[in-house]
């Protein structure tokens, strides 16, 4: 194996990635892990697929404690098709917290996307 293909194996043992899809009719907040003491969260993408159709929905991705930790609703559109977000900033888990969205559709009849995220263990 090159070093040049290393990128391509995908997470380390110690690493979790996961994918949680959502839509307009997705309760709120949705629990996306839950995140133990000493875990860091590495990455994370917020991609939506069909755009939400009411111009008043947003959404958030954080902890119980930092609503908007990753995304605020500020920092996203949902109400455009085909987009995502990405955030590389590394979060270091200090106690068990839950890691969620939050999703305000408003009166949207349509809308769904989903959260790609990878974690490191502690």
């Amino acid at each position: 194996m090159s070093l040049g293909t290393l990128g391509t194996l995908g997470p380390l043992a110690d690493e979790i990635l996961e994918r949680v899809n959502f839509t307009f009719a997705t309760p709120s907040p949705l629990t996306l892990y839950n995140l133990e003491a000493g875990d860091e969260l590495l990455e994370t993408t917020l991609v939506i697929g069909t755009a939400f159709d009411d111009a008043a929905a947003t959404v958030a991705v954080g902890t119980v404690a930092a609503p908007n930790l990753v995304f605020a609703p500020a920092d996203t559109n949902i109400g455009k098709a085909d987009c995502q977000w990405v955030s590389s900033r590394k979060y270091e888990i200090a106690l068990a917290e839950i890691f969620r969205l939050l999703l305000t559709p408003g009166g949207s009849t349509q809308g769904a996307g989903y959260v790609l995220f990878r974690i490191r263990r502690a």
